[in-house]
């Protein structure tokens, strides 16, 4: 007799899975960053007019140290926070959470940051070299990852703070109980505990 694989069941949603692995990723690499730093300080770089300019800017040196610094941080926090929530545990769920609030106030920061000090930085390399294309490519390079960093700061925190608090993944981390995260069928369904559809449901003879 011919019997129907079982599929074994997984508790974790999707959405999980692909928030946490993204995580992940994210939090690895960016934990990584003060050895990569280390290096490069280590090999000897040429030139480049674009970060000596902004190196010499006081307000620009303490916010990029003062940034990388609490994103190293950040970054160990949400690498424990995906790993945690492939497993299901409350605390992975509450640190990309928080990851997600946090990310509300970096975008804040970088939305007054960038006009208020990296571009005019950057506008006054373009007015005393305005024959050197890489300082040109600098400039509105610069303007585009600012612009890229924005959304994609604002689709993260919508992506962790919509799809971490549906019913069925707060259900799936032992935050709701199962009846609470299940949709009702429609009535008269079967299994509704209402009526069958309409038709002829007598059992044949044996």
């Amino acid at each position: 007799q011919y019997y129907s694989p079982v599929i074994p069941f997984n508790p974790r949603p999707l959405s999980v899975s692909i928030i946490a692995w993204f995580a992940i990723v994210l939090g690895g690499i960016g934990s990584l960053s003060p050895f990569c730093i280390f290096v490069s300080h280590l090999v000897p770089q040429p030139p480049n007019p674009i970060t000596e300019a902004m190196n010499a800017s006081a307000a620009w040196h303490a916010i990029n140290l003062g940034g990388q610094i609490l994103g190293f941080f950040i970054c160990i926090a949400i690498l424990i926070g995906g790993i945690q929530s492939l497993k299901l545990k409350p605390i992975g769920r509450k640190l990309l959470i928080w990851y997600a609030y946090y990310n509300v106030l970096s975008l804040v920061v970088s939305a007054v940051v960038g006009p208020a000090i990296l571009f005019p930085i950057l506008h006054q390399l373009v007015v005393q070299h305005p024959n050197d294309p890489a300082i040109t490519m600098g400039y509105y390079g610069g303007i585009v990852g600012w612009l890229f960093g924005l959304i994609f700061g604002i689709a993260c925190i919508w992506v962790i703070l919509y799809f971490m608090n549906r019913p069925n993944v707060k259900t799936a981390f032992g935050m709701m109980p199962p009846e609470m995260s299940i949709i009702p069928p429609p009535p008269g369904s079967s299994i509704s505990g209402g009526e069958f559809p309409p038709g002829n449901h007598t059992l044949p003879p044996r």
